[in-house]
């Protein structure tokens, strides 16, 4: 797939050696799910088609049910402009007292311990996972100042009604994940780079 400034594409799970980063909540206050996703976004990366399962407690708690990861490198300006940033969600498996509630992005370093919150905690979004389609939502994102190593971590918070036992939904990772491209030269800042064993 072509590179498109300003775009990451969600995939299946990387293959590889165990990643340094896993799911958690990084800069978001979200507490953990039952079962959670965590899974790349990369510029030029394949569109996954796996569907997949997200388990959420039924406690009226935001939970981070997925969280997806941008590697990042700046090869001239390490630096960004504040920016729309924008996250879908393809809904596969259908639960109706599911909600995507929130999210936030995150920027965490090499060994993916938390920076700073880019966009940050965007509640209440009230979007059902009761039928299936692509899910969207955006925030305004502050200037960033990246560091060799980086990752921008797309942390995603969803609540089950009610109490009792967890209730779960599938997604499947093919959508694209929108941030600024370009900084106060108005150069993109974004290059490619992938860290799986071929």
């Amino acid at each position: 797939m072509a590179v498109v400034p300003g775009q990451v594409v969600q995939e299946d799970a990387p293959g590889g050696p165990p990643d340094v980063c896993a799911l958690g909540a990084y800069c978001a206050s979200y507490v953990a799910p039952s079962v959670g996703a965590y899974r790349p976004a990369q510029l030029g990366g394949t569109a996954g088609s796996t569907n997949t399962t997200v388990t959420i407690f039924r406690n009226g708690t935001t939970q981070y049910g997925i969280v997806w990861y941008s590697d990042i490198d700046t090869d001239e300006r390490p630096s960004l402009k504040n920016g729309t940033y924008t996250i879908r969600l393809n809904v596969t498996t259908t639960n109706a007292v599911i909600v995507w509630d929130a999210f936030q992005v995150c920027r965490v370093n090499s060994l993916c311990v938390s920076q700073e919150t880019i966009c940050g905690s965007l509640f209440a979004l009230g979007k059902s996972v009761g039928r299936t389609g692509v899910l969207s939502a955006t925030a305004s994102g502050a200037p960033t100042t990246w560091n060799s190593g980086d990752r921008i971590m797309w942390v995603l918070g969803f609540k089950a009604s009610g109490f009792g036992f967890p209730q779960s939904f599938g997604f499947t990772p093919d959508q694209n994940l929108n941030f600024p491209p370009i900084d106060d030269m108005g150069r993109y800042v974004y290059h490619y780079r992938r860290r799986r064993v071929q």
